[in-house]
């Protein structure tokens, strides 16, 4: 369960039968997945760990059926985001995080001019308006050009929680992009790994010297002078689908740096479009999917 008191988030925990006789301490840390940073800002810095409604030792053994109760430290808001009062598509949300769809040509978060619109502000001005007492907390991010599903957990414990996941490939991520001309392949995997162009800070490559990369794709579709792919990234390099499309001849529509100058100019923006997300609950483990419908210019 969570909620907050004032400026702080609070969760509740029940105590199942499989943690029956653990120390509040073992509980913590092998079944919250609580880091001994986070615990000592919890003891330190405003927090509080309660067992029955109780301040006990986290030596004191658990029970079924009890209820631990964690008061986390306040969260300090950015003040390198500025909210933004657009109304959010919101596609998922529960007491873990809030999945949105993110129009084309909006930022994931701001660069370097902290007034710039992004789908972040969005989001802190929807949790201040919910008088939700934290900041942002972004799991997944997009290209400016990219359209579709972020995820965004809702405080900085649900967050270790869900970079937990990415670490162990838990999260998974799909996409669907139009390429020019017929692509050939009817389904493939590329790995080859990514680094930054030399005389660039923006551009990405294929290298030798880069870092491990792996985009798995298939083709759904080929429609005239378009063909339609669908695809899931197992590292998220920068620009990784992008760079890997082009490396292999068929750079992405509209896409103005990857590809050329004439299906850049039929396009008012680059064909990739973050359609799917999986991941699991935090707590119980289970599955969970979402979709976002791809928009008709792609076909």
């Amino acid at each position: 369960m969570l909620s907050h008191q004032g400026n702080r988030i609070f969760r509740r925990f029940i105590i199942r039968a499989s943690a029956e006789g653990m120390s509040i301490r073992d509980y913590v840390r092998d079944h919250l997945l609580i880091s001994r940073k986070l615990l000592a800002e919890i003891k330190f810095q405003g927090g509080s760990i309660r067992l029955n409604g109780e301040p006990r030792n986290v030596d004191v053994s658990l029970h079924s059926k009890d209820y631990l109760d964690i008061l986390f430290p306040p969260e300090k808001i950015g003040s390198g985001i500025v909210t933004d009062k657009t109304a959010l598509d919101i596609v998922f949300e529960d007491d873990w995080c809030i999945v949105v769809n993110k129009p084309a040509g909006l930022l994931s978060i701001p660069n370097e001019d902290p007034s710039e619109s992004s789908i972040a502000g969005r989001v802190l001005y929807y949790f201040l308006q919910k008088e939700y007492p934290a900041t942002i907390h972004p799991v997944t991010r997009l290209d400016r050009q990219t359209s579709g599903l972020m995820m965004f957990a809702k405080d900085r414990y649900s967050h270790s929680l869900f970079m937990k996941q990415h670490m162990h490939k838990e999260i998974q991520k799909y996409y669907t992009a139009a390429v020019s001309c017929a692509f050939p392949w009817r389904w493939g995997t590329v790995i080859a790994p990514i680094a930054r162009h030399p005389e660039s800070i923006v551009e990405r490559m294929v290298s030798d010297e880069g870092k491990f990369a792996i985009t798995r794709f298939e083709r759904i579709r080929q429609n005239g002078e378009r063909s339609i792919l669908q695809l899931r990234i197992e590292t998220g390099r920068t620009h990784q689908i992008r760079v890997h499309l082009a490396w292999l001849g068929f750079a992405i529509y509209g896409d103005d740096l990857y590809g050329n100058e004439e299906t850049a100019r039929k396009a008012e923006r680059t064909l990739l479009h973050a359609s799917g997300l999986a991941w699991l609950d935090p707590k119980t483990g289970h599955p969970f999917n979402c979709y976002s419908h791809v928009p008709e210019h792609f076909q």
